[in-house]
């Protein structure tokens, strides 16, 4: 029995050895090790390492809705014009309150992604911002909404390194640039193609010299052909002959402590052709020996930001002032040529920024009217979930001789809005803003006439209310 015991035991003991050394020769698979995403402190809260990179990566983004009314009253459907030659207006067809939107409900949704690597150059930086928004025929009133229905879109798109600044993105002119408002408080507002160099310097300051796209902002490139209504001669159009040099933009400034300052200039130079159009408007040729035309356009704008926590953490006041000549959108007017802006399609800077009318035979003159505009905005927090703002903007503009012949001369605005916000929880705000204009117009006796004829107000003014939801992440 001992026997087989031993016999038993010292077979199991060679099969186990056995079993070890089988084991011992075949292939050992290590499991790989976690990826844990980590997270990234060096450019501010929300960053974190994508994996397997040292590049830290923030997502964040914004989710809107907006509910808006304004009290428009009778519009002018198609544009009145002056002949420069016999002075008779043609004045287009009117239609009542009913022909515009005097309410609106826009949704929008906006996604950025915010990548940063530390190189021995600096940071180098890619940024864009996505947008996607339904607006069917929205606020098409005297504050400037547009009927876009659905648009998708990418508002910012550019790569930093080395002081460089290549793509779309904010104009180095602008400074304000719609920080608060909801609706058109009037400043320079603008996302750009360009290719910009900062330099930084001790203390806050900085420099950065820029060429950007003019056809983003407006000028004459917001227009192709206009046929003979708009106060050409019969026949033919005037049209842009593409973008040949870029807009030069520079500008000074310092961020510390207390604050912001700016003082930022445009310089450019624009063409424009004469075509021949048909009475539809379309291009049916070039005439023999019609002549090109060069104008500079140019802009000044200085700003300033302070902040005032003896107030209330969060306190701010903005003040700021422009001047431009040739490219008034600098001071907010933007080109809306299919919009009637509350009863008075022509009475606001802008609109007919990009008119050319013939002066003699084949020659013709380019608006290229100057104005100025001032902006002040102070935003105060009666507690840490409740903030409100003030906002107020005067523009007065003179128009060229182009439009002056048309029986547009000059004219001023003012507006002023309010909001009140109330943010229950982090990053969501419920808000709503009141914004009312006022716009006085300086017309030719028969523009004047026609205007007052066609039941329309010569100096018309607006409310626009808005409530807006928000939430951002």
């Amino acid at each position: 029995m001992k026997l087989l015991k031993g016999l038993f035991l010292g077979s199991a003991a060679s099969l186990a050895c056995a079993s070890f050394a089988l084991a011992a020769d075949l292939p050992v698979h290590k499991a790989a090790p976690a990826e844990y995403v980590r997270i990234c402190d060096a450019y501010g809260q929300g960053f974190f390492y994508i994996p397997g990179t040292e590049t830290c990566l923030r997502i964040s983004g914004m989710v809107r809705a907006e509910y808006a009314w304004s009290n428009t009253r009778k519009v002018n459907t198609s544009a009145f014009s002056q002949n420069p030659r016999t002075g008779v207006v043609t004045a287009g067809s009117v239609s009542d309150a009913r022909g515009v939107d005097s309410i609106g409900i826009r949704a929008r949704g906006r996604v950025n992604f915010d990548a940063r690597t530390q190189t021995a150059w600096g940071t180098l930086r890619s940024y864009f911002r996505f947008e996607s928004w339904s607006d069917s025929g929205y606020m098409n009133s005297f504050f400037g909404g547009a009927s876009e229905n659905f648009k998708n879109r990418p508002t910012y798109a550019f790569v930093q390194f080395a002081g460089i600044t290549a793509g779309r993105a904010q104009s180095f002119f602008d400074f304000f640039g719609d920080a608060w408002q909801w609706g058109s408080i009037r400043n320079s507002d603008n996302q750009v193609p360009m290719l910009a160099y900062t330099a930084t310097f001790g203390g806050g300051f900085s420099a950065t010299l820029a060429i950007e796209d003019p056809s983003t902002v407006g000028a004459f490139y917001a227009s192709n052909n206009m046929p003979g209504s708009y106060a050409l001669a019969p026949g033919y159009g005037l049209r842009s002959t593409a973008v040949r040099t870029p807009d030069v933009v520079a500008a000074l400034r310092v961020d510390q402590g207390w604050g912001s300052a700016q003082l930022s200039g445009v310089w450019g130079r624009h063409q424009t052709s004469v075509v021949t159009v048909n009475s539809a408007g379309a291009t049916t040729g070039v005439p023999v020996g019609a002549p090109n035309k060069d104008f500079n356009i140019w802009a000044v704008q200085g700003g300033v930001q302070i902040n005032l926590p003896m107030l209330a953490a969060g306190d701010q006041l903005w003040l700021e002032a422009a001047y431009a000549k040739g490219q008034i959108e600098r001071l907010g007017g933007a080109y809306y040529q299919g919009n009637n802006e509350n009863g008075f399609r022509s009475g606001f800077i802008g609109n007919w920024a990009n008119a050319g009318v013939f002066t003699n035979g084949a020659g013709y003159g380019v608006n290229t009217g100057k104005g100025w505009n001032v902006l002040a905005a102070f935003q105060h927090y009666w507690s840490p979930s409740l903030r409100s703002t003030f906002m107020g903007s005067y523009v007065s503009w003179e128009n060229g001789d182009a439009v002056k012949a048309m029986g547009f001369l000059k004219g001023n605005e003012w507006r002023v809005s309010s909001q009140l916000i109330w943010s229950p929880v982090k990053d969501t705000d419920i808000g709503v803003e009141m914004l009312y204009a006022k716009a006085h117009n300086s017309l030719s006796a028969p523009m004047a006439a026609a205007v007052k004829a066609a039941g329309l107000k010569k100096d018309p003014d607006a409310i626009e209310a808005r409530l807006r939801i928000q939430r951002g992440f």
